[in-house]
């Protein structure tokens, strides 16, 4: 039987919007907020000393930021802003919560606030059912993990996630395991299992729906569609077209005074546009490249393009 990981813990992700595919995940959670009381405030400081504060403020987080070496991306947070809200809204008196404190009653409460909400969600899955979301993926160290989330109006909530590497190809255990968690959730309360559609998950979704006649399997839409732009690829104009466009990004992308360049000329809308899969990504920088046509077109035409090296280049 292959390990399970965090069988019993699970994480409340997201609680005001469904997800748009099983492969992106977003982690949102409801967010306490502190007391308006110090933005009122800051509106009556005149506009110079509130800069002024505002500097304070900024350096002094980027002290701890840097000395505690946390990527700065933290600041990305969902509760980052929140956190400053709620510092600010306590006056000068606030103290910082010690070592031993965030380690005992604050983790403590933390784990209660997480329990609440999933107990919230979970509660709602008898009125409303709810969709088991199945999400394979594969480790940096090429482990075959499955991942189960459990969707409803509520939130999504993550379940459990197994490693499933040595018998991922076997559609009895897939069969065995969905059945396993159809159960733990409640059969009365599933209304779906979404998964990839290949064939080892269509022939024990086909089970599953003859076991459970009253719940449904669906192939995810997320993956069916990168399936068919994986397809379109294939055909050989727009493989050519494809392959142009990556000349141009690459180009670009590898010179850094051409980098700045563009963005100039585009104002600062980059060429790539990232999405979910590698394929998603090529269409939607195909379109980003159509979108800012005539910004490119300005910029191989200006005096600034001329006097470059690069635009006596092949």
């Amino acid at each position: 039987m292959p390990q399970a990981i965090e069988h019993t813990s699970n994480l409340f992700l997201n609680r005001d919007e469904g997800p748009n595919n099983i492969g992106a995940w977003k982690k949102k959670t409801r967010i306490r907020k502190g007391a308006s009381s110090s933005n009122n405030n800051a509106m009556l400081l005149p506009i110079n000393q509130s800069k002024r504060v505002n500097n304070h403020v900024h350096m002094a987080v980027a002290r701890f930021l840097l000395d505690a070496r946390v990527p700065l991306d933290a600041v990305n947070s969902v509760y980052f802003q929140p956190m400053i809200d709620v510092i600010a809204s306590q006056g000068a008196q606030v103290s910082a919560p010690s070592y031993h404190d965030l380690r005992s009653w604050v983790l403590k409460a933390s784990v209660q606030e997480v329990r609440n909400d999933i107990d919230q969600c979970s509660s709602t899955w008898a009125r409303s059912g709810c969709s088991v979301l199945v999400d394979e993926w594969i480790t940096g160290k090429g482990k075959t993990l499955l991942n189960f989330l459990v969707y409803c109006p509520e939130g999504t909530m993550f379940l459990r996630s197994v490693d499933v590497s040595t018998l991922i190809n076997s559609t009895d255990y897939l069969y065995e395991l969905l059945k396993e968690v159809v159960e733990e959730v409640g059969v009365r309360n599933v209304l779906q299992v979404v998964t990839s559609n290949e064939e080892r998950y269509v022939i024990a979704g086909k089970r599953l729906t003859d076991a459970y006649p009253t719940l449904f399997w669906t192939p995810c839409a997320a993956h069916s569609i990168d399936l068919m732009l994986e397809d379109l690829k294939k055909l050989e104009w727009i493989d050519t077209i494809m392959e142009q466009a990556k000349s141009i990004s690459r180009f670009i992308y590898n010179n850094n005074i051409l980098l700045s360049m563009m963005r100039k000329f585009t104002l600062g809308v980059d060429l790539v546009d990232l999405g979910v899969t590698r394929s998603a990504t090529d269409f939607l920088t195909l379109k980003r490249m159509v979108n800012i046509k005539h910004n490119l077109q300005s910029m191989v035409t200006s005096v600034e393009w001329a006097e470059s090296p690069y635009s006596k280049k092949p």
